[in-house]
């Protein structure tokens, strides 16, 4: 990465040649998850400008480009977030984030996919609300309509009542949702 910089800013370090394109900036740390295992406090160099990016890993990315393709793979798969990173724990030492597989990112890997396979856009997304999964969806597929789940936004509001109310609530939100789903078939 420090060749790297040299290359992009046109001079080695202490040199000032002419056609220099920027000063060097310290370094920042990065822990990163590769398939080898993962490296904790690589020191990853930056130019004052911010323009330099290095091409070993993605910007903002905590994972090896193949170990991110894996694990995209899982999850397109069907894999739950709790058993991905299970197996992701053995093979790399790093279980990713719930946050992380339901990253725009992640997300977007999902829906180029998707495109790549000949989607060109959706009637309906139901989704559990996710900020990720919203981003990605307005990005690839924008003409989409969007919902939220029904069984998540009664989540939300059995968390948000008191538990000696839960009983009378919950019925109530069946009966509404029987009522809602009338005229719909499977």
């Amino acid at each position: 990465m420090r060749e790297e910089l040299s290359q992009f800013l046109g001079a080695d370090w202490g040199e000032g040649p002419p056609e220099r394109r920027g000063y060097r900036n310290g370094t920042y740390t990065r822990h990163l998850a590769t398939s080898s295992g993962p490296i904790e406090a690589l020191h990853v160099p930056r130019d004052r400008e911010g323009q330099f990016h290095t091409q070993a890993f993605k910007r903002y990315s905590r994972y090896e480009p193949q170990v991110a393709e894996g694990l995209t793979q899982m999850f397109v798969a069907g894999v739950s977030t709790e058993k991905g990173g299970e197996v992701a724990q053995t093979l790399i030492g790093v279980a990713p984030s719930k946050s992380s597989e339901e990253s725009k990112d992640g997300w977007g890997c999902l829906f180029h996919d998707l495109r790549t396979r000949g989607v060109k856009e959706g009637d309906l997304m139901v989704t559990d609300g996710h900020d990720g999964l919203l981003a990605a969806l307005s990005d690839l597929f924008p003409s989409t309509l969007r919902q939220r789940c029904v069984v998540h936004k009664q989540r939300t509001i059995m968390n948000a009542i008191p538990y000696r109310e839960h009983k009378q609530i919950a019925g109530e939100l069946a009966g509404n949702l029987e009522s809602g789903l009338q005229g719909f078939s499977h």
